[in-house]
């Protein structure tokens, strides 16, 4: 058995894609070359709103890494690291609306594996109960970040959130949602 086997699998991928010396390819593997400023602009955004800022203390508080890696806008956790994972395109910069509903999908599903009912499902389950409950994490996902927008349009005058989300979602479950919101 090789002495790489108990590493951080993503801190293996990067030494087998990042360039050798002398390439030409300056890519730094797959961690995003400016991750860094990127995680610092969500979660300042995140700051103006009292979700976003549920979501950095839970991460903060349960020393939770966030690694930002290059690829399409995503979010995801891994539990058994412990570790945030957001996809952020190699070309983007700062922080876009996209990368911030990334960063809300990592950390959301962080929380969710503290419910049971929300537990990122195993093969162990019936189909059914397996499809329930990926269903159930997907919408708490978007009601969260729907929630978010909802809070930063009305914190910072800032609507770039909920456009977003009309567009990664269908327009009726946002509207759905933020009817929902209003009335509870």
């Amino acid at each position: 058995m090789s002495d790489n086997a108990f590493e951080n699998p993503t801190d293996l991928m990067n030494k087998a894609f990042s360039p050798k010396k002398g390439s030409s390819n300056q890519s730094g593997g797959m961690e995003h070359p400016h991750g860094k400023a990127i995680l610092q602009g969500i979660e300042t955004i995140l700051g103006y709103a009292a979700t976003g800022q549920q979501l950095i203390a839970f991460l903060q508080e349960n020393d939770i890494n966030i690694k930002i890696l290059k690829g399409p806008h995503e979010g995801d956790f891994n539990p058994s690291m412990n570790t945030a994972y957001l996809y952020i395109p190699a070309g983007e910069e700062t922080p876009s609306p996209r990368a911030a509903l990334s960063y809300i999908k990592a950390a959301r599903l962080a929380q969710q594996e503290q419910e049971e009912n929300l537990k990122k499902p195993t093969f162990y389950l019936a189909q059914k109960d397996w499809a329930d409950r990926s269903y159930n994490k997907l919408e708490d996902i978007i009601l969260t970040q729907v929630k978010f927008g909802k809070e930063l349009k009305h914190s910072a005058g800032l609507q770039e959130i909920l456009d977003e989300l009309l567009i990664i979602y269908n327009t009726d479950i946002v509207s759905e949602i933020l009817d929902y919101l209003d009335k509870n």
